[in-house]
């Protein structure tokens, strides 16, 4: 339902197709003042019949939100082409591809952080240029690299996605 009031102060609801108008307070109108409301009152359901209209042929592409404060305007809602959900990232149709390529990425990262410390422990010891056992370095790329690789591995649709994992996690482990 809605309300509007008008300059001459009738107060007008309209409920769906019917429309009622409440004259019972409203003192009589001077003819040029009731033409001057009927001409008011003609141009606000013409904006309204343009609204719909532009509303139903705008409907099948977009969608909008019409807001009317502090000014008349439309905003339109974008679709989103990806979504991160608790590290899980989900395209549209759930193909997984994201998901798969978001691992990979996040492999990358954590052997930096391993090449990183590995160096440190390399360069920054009293003794220079002394090597840190390969089991200290297995033990930290186990800790940092491998949960990326299994945490969504279950998420994965195809053998072509875990492969891509599996081989980013291979180069990994055979860089430290």
């Amino acid at each position: 339902m809605m309300t509007r009031i008008s300059r001459t102060g009738r107060h007008r609801e309209s409920h769906g197709l019917l429309s009622f108008t409440d004259n019972s307070n409203d003192p009589p109108l001077s003819p040029q003042e009731a033409e001057e409301a009927e001409a008011e009152e003609e141009e606000a359901e013409a904006e309204e019949e343009e609204e719909e209209e532009a509303t139903r042929t705008e409907r099948s592409t977009d969608f909008f939100i019409n807001h009317r404060f502090p000014t008349p305007s439309k905003w339109t809602i974008d679709e989103v082409e990806e979504l991160t959900y608790l590290g899980l990232v989900l395209d549209p149709a759930l193909f997984m591809y994201k998901t798969a390529e978001h691992a990979c990425q996040k492999i990358i990262w954590a052997h930096f952080t391993i090449a990183a410390v590995a160096h440190n422990l390399r360069h920054d010891t009293p003794l220079r240029h002394t090597r840190s056992s390969p089991l200290v370095l297995f033990r930290f790329w186990q800790s940092c690299v491998l949960p990326f690789a299994t945490q969504h591995l279950g998420y994965l649709n195809t053998k072509t996605q875990v492969q891509k994992v599996q081989s980013t996690l291979l180069r990994s482990l055979q860089c430290i």
